[in-house]
Order: C-alpha cells, then sequence, then structure tokens
C-alpha cells in the first residue's frame, strides 16, 4: 500500500512550502529569540511546518487526517503564544471548536470513503471509480465528498465558520504568516487532491460554491474598510479563501493550485513586511468618468463574453483586466496597462503549467451554467460596484454597511458571547 504520494503536484507544493517555510523561519528565529519561552513556540511552528508536509505527501486519507489534527494541535499552542493575553485565550477557544467540529465531519468523510472504495488509499479509490460507470459513481461518492466538503469549508474558514481567521492578527507576525500563506490553504489542496469524489456531484458543488461566495463579500467589504494593516490583510485572507473555493466549484483546479502559491508568497510577505509599511500619500485615479465607463464594462462585458464564447478563462480574464484598468493612476497609467497585458497573457501559459500539476487524472464534470452565470454576474457585480463606489458614497445603506463591514460584520461579537456562554 502507497503511504506516499509522489506526483507532480505533491512535489511542487512540497517545494512550495519548502521554501516558503525558509523564509518565515529566518523570521521567526529572530522574532522567537526575544521572547521568554522562544524556543517553545518555534518547536511548535517547526512542527506545524512538518505537519503541513505529512498532510501534503500522505496517499492515504488517514495519514491526511493525521496531518490536520497534529495542525491543530500546533496551532493552538502557537495562538496561545502570549497566554495572558484574553484575547489569545479566547481566540484558542474559538479555534479548537472549529477544528474539532472539521475533524468531525473529516472522520465521517473518511469511514464513508472506506465504506465506498474498501481502502484508504487515494490512488486504489481513484482507480477504482475510473472503472465504473458514471451512474455507479454517484452513489459512491455522495457522501464522502459531501462531508469532505464540509470538512474543507471549515478547515478553509468559509462561511460561516470563518470568523476567527482575523482573529489569529493576535498571535505573533510569523504565527500569522504561516497561518495565512500556508496552513489556510489546506482545505483547498485537500479537495483537488480528492476531485474525483466530486465527479457529477451537483449538490456538493452548489454547498461549496454558495458558502465560497458569501466569504468572498464578506471578507472583501470587511477588507476595503480597514484602516489596520494586519487586519487588512486578514479579512483579505477571508475573501481570497473564497474565490478559492469558488474556483475549484468551477471546475479550475489548476488554477486552485495557483492561486494557492500565488496568495501563499504575497500574504507571507505582507504580514513579514507589515511592521515596515509607511504611510505615503495614495495615488491620484485617473476621472471618475473614466472609472464609471469601466464600471458599467465590468458589468457588461464578462457575461457577453462568456454568453458569445462560452469560455469561462476569457471571461474570467476580461473581469480581470476592467477592474484593473479601472483603477489606473494617473501617472502611471503606461505600467498599469503594460502590467494588465502581461498579466492576461501570462495567464495563458499559467494555466497549462496548472494542467501540468494536475496530470491527466480524471476531470470533474459539472454542468451547471447557472453556477457558471452566477459566477461571472455576482463577481461583475462586485467588481463594478468597487469601481462605482465614488457614486454611492452619500447613500445612508451603504454608510450602514461600511461600519458594519469594518467590524466583520459582528461575526467577532457574536461568537464572543457563544464562547464565553460555552466557558
Amino acid at each position: 500500500m502507497e503511504y506516499l504520494l509522489i506526483d507532480n503536484l505533491s512535489m511542487i507544493m512540497t517545494g512550495y512550502i519548502g521554501i516558503l517555510s525558509i523564509f518565515i523561519l529566518l523570521y521567526a528565529r529572530k522574532n522567537f529569540e526575544r521572547e521568554v519561552k522562544g524556543t517553545k513556540w518555534f518547536i511548535w511552528f517547526v512542527l506545524s511546518i512538518a505537519s503541513v508536509l505529512l498532510l501534503i505527501l500522505s496517499g492515504d486519507v488517514l495519514f491526511i487526517l493525521l496531518g490536520f489534527i497534529l495542525i491543530g494541535i500546533c496551532l493552538n499552542q502557537l495562538l496561545l503564544s502570549f497566554p495572558g493575553r484574553d484575547r489569545s485565550q479566547v481566540l484558542a477557544r474559538k479555534k479548537f471548536f472549529v477544528s474539532r467540529l472539521g475533524d468531525f465531519f473529516f472522520i465521517l468523510a473518511i469511514y464513508f470513503f472506506y465504506q465506498s472504495f474498501n481502502t484508504f488509499n487515494i490512488n486504489e479509490a481513484h482507480e477504482k471509480l475510473a472503472s465504473l460507470s458514471v451512474d455507479q459513481r454517484e452513489s459512491l461518492i455522495l457522501l464522502p465528498g459531501l462531508f469532505l466538503a464540509l470538512a474543507a469549508l471549515i478547515k478553509s474558514a468559509q462561511f460561516p465558520f470563518h470568523f476567527w481567521l482575523p482573529e489569529t492578527i493576535e498571535a505573533p507576525t510569523p504565527v500569522s504568516a504561516l497561518m495565512h500563506a500556508g496552513i489556510i490553504n489546506a482545505g483547498g489542496y485537500l479537495l483537488v487532491r480528492l476531485d474525483f469524489l466530486f465527479i457529477s456531484s451537483n449538490t456538493t458543488i452548489a454547498i461549496i460554491f454558495i458558502s465560497g461566495f458569501i466569504t468572498i463579500f464578506i471578507g472583501g467589504f470587511s477588507m476595503l474598510s480597514q484602516v489596520d494593516i494586519k487586519r487588512k490583510l486578514a479579512y483579505s485572507t477571508v475573501g481570497q479563501m473564497g474565490f478559492m473555493m469558488v474556483e475549484f466549484a468551477l471546475g479550475l483546479h489548476s488554477l486552485v493550485i495557483l492561486h494557492i502559491m500565488g496568495h501563499g508568497f504575497y500574504k507571507a510577505y505582507g504580514f513579514l513586511t507589515s511592521g515596515n509599511r509607511e504611510i505615503t500619500a495614495p495615488y491620484s485615479l485617473m476621472s471618475i468618468r473614466i472609472r464609471i465607463i469601466f464600471g458599467f464594462l465590468t458589468l457588461i462585458a464578462p457575461l457577453s463574453i462568456y454568453f458569445s464564447t462560452a469560455n469561462m478563462k476569457y471571461s474570467m480574464l476580461s473581469l480581470l483586466a476592467l477592474i484593473m484598468l479601472g483603477f489606473t493612476p494617473k501617472k502611471k497609467w503606461l505600467f498599469t496597462i503594460s502590467t494588465t497585458i502581461l498579466l492576461v497573457t501570462s495567464n495563458f501559459i499559467l494555466f497549462d503549467f496548472g494542467n501540468w500539476l494536475l496530470g491527466s487524472g480524471m476531470q470533474v464534470i459539472i454542468n451547471s451554467k447557472v453556477i457558471d452565470y452566477s459566477t461571472i454576474g455576482l463577481l461583475s457585480f462586485f467588481g463594478g460596484f468597487v469601481l462605482l463606489l465614488p457614486l454611492f458614497k452619500k447613500i445612508s445603506l451603504l454608510q450602514r454597511l461600511y461600519c458594519y463591514s469594518q467590524r466583520g460584520f459582528m461575526s467577532e461579537y457574536y461568537t464572543d458571547k457563544m464562547i464565553k456562554g460555552i466557558k
């Protein structure tokens, strides 16, 4: 039986975690050496990275579960780096309850996985499923796929289990960097690794899609209204994890892996340099008329492109280009246009690279135009709304939305009450 799964995906992810870990560990060593129990926290930090590697390289779902449990234990210790702080205690309790709930659903997924395939090995289950007809597959994958999806949504801080992630800024900076750049991506990696459990499973995919989209709006609006740099980065992670889940629901699995790596490097850099940021005047954007033009184009063009081509890739790239161009600074217009062209064209190469990472495994078959049009429409609305925001700033409803989003839509307040009640 293969306990290790060595392929393109696991090797690239191992290299990614290795590079990321080196820089975070160098920062952590200097950070923890000033603390009384710095050596203890540094050991827990290294064990957290080892647990992530166990999860990535495991070819057996039992060892993946072990990796998840070990990550939870190590992270709980790291979140209590300052045990004297009340917020650290509350955060650790929140994370403990959420992690145990995720573990519970994962155990159920493993139980039904074994019931369906009579093995815990991922490759053996994949091969057995590939040999069956479509009708036979559906009965085998429904329950393991459903509970796996719930576990992944909880592990990746998706609505309604997102409330604890922004509070991890209470922990030391290297812990926040490890959490937001590495550990939080485990749910998305798990879905891609076991993607054969979602073949034709529209109900499960719909759950992932809806949870991911709600998380995008919570994280996106909350991020825009924050003034503290670390909270802004934290809510950005919430929104990015939502994007990752929507990408998976659309069947863009190669994009999920590329998103994990790109977001991880960016977020590690963001947290590790957050203490060195200087206050600078923002760039002056192009005139409001130009933003209005790009705002309305963002609302219309991506849907029109998908309607005429039925190609999700073209539609999403047009959305990316329009939003970037809509925020063009007056003095940086040539740089912005050049960067937009570079990003859009390079994405075609990145998609091919992502497909190479995933190999020639079984493709997920989801025939849902509703999900496709809903994704493009909602993302276009969100992008257009942000571009057109100056037109709405005096509307009282928008001002109330700003107040609620600045407080994370009160999730911290209500979960604090819940935790204190349990205590």
